[in-house]
């Protein structure tokens, strides 16, 4: 399920099964939202799914699909288990894997077949978690299953060269990029000369560049330079940026790495200074 539209969607669909009429969920669609809304059709897609309506669950990830065929989220939603079994389930792969290898033409495609089980995985396994409101008994599951996520990728960066922009496109890269931000310090400290190497290969960006420095700063208790990294404080139910080094400076130092103010930053995220 795609988050930003999940409670809408869930509350709707949910309301409307409980009176018989999840018919008219279509012509509400129609009406309110434009037919070439890719994520709209996607959510009821995965609704359908989750009601065990499977031809029109098909019915709207094709239409999902024909309007952006090369996101390939719906390979790893588990929203859609139920079809897997399901002749149709092989053509939904087969559509998405061509128009995704078309698009991201590379020398590896195992390596950037596997970074993208690692960047989908990671996204869903994290939409849950965000989703069970950072619940005790779901935070135990998210650290398994995000450990057995990275454990799974490092076996296979172990026997085979490091992602270069050549070998896994461009949009590899960008996978790899958030499996460097997310594991743990040790691995990010045997990443950085990588890192930095390939950032002055222009594979990496001065944004991303902040990013990872933020992180590695923040897991050394130090304050972080570019103002990237927020924390949730769950007993004020309110986000608020981590500690910086100059906040005085802070936005001409992010504009210096291709960064936002930091005020669209924090209103975009819904955070605070503190």
């Amino acid at each position: 399920m795609r988050l930003i539209t999940y409670i809408f969607f869930v509350t709707l669909f949910n309301s409307l099964c409980l009176y018989g009429q999840t018919d008219t969920i279509e012509s509400y669609i129609k009406t309110k939202y434009k037919s070439n809304n890719s994520v709209s059709n996607y959510n009821l897609a995965c609704l359908y799914a989750k009601n065990n309506e499977k031809d029109s669950a098909f019915k709207y990830l094709s239409r999902s699909i024909n309007l952006d065929g090369k996101d390939c989220y719906a390979l790893y939603d588990p929203d859609f288990n139920s079809l897997h079994l399901e002749h149709q389930w092989k053509l939904i792969e087969e559509r998405i894997n061509s128009a995704f290898f078309n698009s991201n033409k590379c020398l590896d495609t195992l390596t950037l077949s596997k970074l993208r089980d690692y960047y989908y995985i990671d996204q869903t396994i994290r939409n849950e978690f965000t989703l069970s409101n950072y619940s005790i008994e779901a935070k135990g599951k998210f650290i398994f299953l995000d450990s057995l996520n990275i454990t799974t990728l490092e076996n296979h960066l172990l026997n085979s060269n490091l992602p270069t922009k050549l070998s896994v496109s461009e949009l590899g890269m960008n996978y790899f990029f958030i499996y460097l931000l997310h594991i743990p310090y040790d691995l990010k400290l045997k990443y950085e000369p990588y890192f930095m190497n390939r950032l002055e290969q222009s594979e990496f960006s001065l944004k991303q560049k902040a990013y990872f420095i933020d992180k590695l700063l923040i897991e050394q208790n130090k304050k972080q330079r570019y103002g990237t990294q927020l924390e949730l404080i769950k007993s004020e139910n309110r986000i608020r940026m981590k500690p910086v080094e100059n906040l005085k400076e802070l936005n001409r130092i992010r504009t210096e790495m291709g960064l936002e103010s930091i005020e669209d930053y924090l209103k975009w995220n819904g955070a605070t200074i503190e």
